[in-house]
């Protein structure tokens, strides 16, 4: 994440005494925990709309059994014979 500079937020006193005591908690800044917190969130959103999607996806039998018969398929690609990358480890 690159820096682009800093603004104001305004927020409750009692808003500000719980990210201040976060941060001191964690050792970083009250940026650091809004920052933090955020992406918490964001991944939070993914995964939960990622689950509602399989859930929608489940309930339409044909549609999952494709789903389903494609992703077994794309399994079996790793049993290539290809040896390994050197960065896969």
């Amino acid at each position: 994440m690159s820096d682009t500079g800093s603004t104001t937020v305004r927020v409750s006193r009692d808003v500000h005494r719980r990210l201040k005591a976060l941060a001191e908690e964690e050792g970083g800044t009250l940026s650091e925990v809004v920052d933090r917190l955020l992406e918490e969130r964001r991944r939070d959103r993914f995964f939960r709309r990622t689950n509602e999607g399989f859930d929608r996806l489940r309930r339409r039998r044909e549609a999952w059994a494709e789903y389903d018969a494609e992703t077994e398929e794309l399994a079996g690609a790793s049993d290539d014979g290809l040896e390994a990358h050197p960065y896969d480890g």
